[in-house]
């Protein structure tokens, strides 16, 4: 049982009526009544995933596990999105090409998400460029850690 409801809310989208959810019980997302955003159908939002701000959900993509889609997002097409992912800002996930995940970083195996269409990177409270990344990591680990060849390798990705 999901812990939200589709409201009477609706918009249209991309040739679409997209609702608008809301949590119908007290979660790691919010209390009971908390708004969030928009979805086509039950079955884009599944588990204890949840939509929020302006983001938008639907087509025949599925939103699971603990996976968070935020801000002015899109996830559309046949887009799976799963686990520990958070697709925020203005990325466009439409397959599941469009997204990356990077597991057991650093000292809390953090994940990060890497959405390839606006080149952003997503790490817990983080979200920035590249740049800002390796910034943020040569403050935090001063040039220890595993995060330093996983740099690396995003760079090689975006220079495709």
């Amino acid at each position: 049982m999901t812990p939200y409801k589709l409201t009477d809310e609706k918009i249209q989208f991309n040739f679409k009526t997209l609702y608008r959810i809301e949590l119908t019980e007290d979660c790691i997302w919010g209390k009971a009544g908390t708004k969030g955003g928009f979805i086509e159908k039950v079955s884009n939002l599944l588990d204890d995933a949840w939509v929020s701000g302006n983001a938008h959900v639907y087509g025949k993509s599925e939103v699971s596990g603990n996976a968070q889609v935020l801000g002015n997002a899109q996830v559309f097409g046949n887009a799976l999105v799963s686990g520990m992912v958070v697709i925020c800002g203005e990325a466009k996930v439409e397959k599941t090409s469009d997204y990356m995940t990077i597991s057991s970083l650093g000292n809390t195996n953090r994940t990060i998400t890497i959405t390839f269409s606006d080149k952003m990177i997503s790490a817990g409270c983080f979200r920035g460029t590249l740049q800002q990344f390796k910034t943020a990591v040569d403050e935090k680990y001063n040039g220890k850690g595993n995060y330093y060849p996983t740099i690396q390798y995003i760079e090689t990705l975006f220079n495709m």
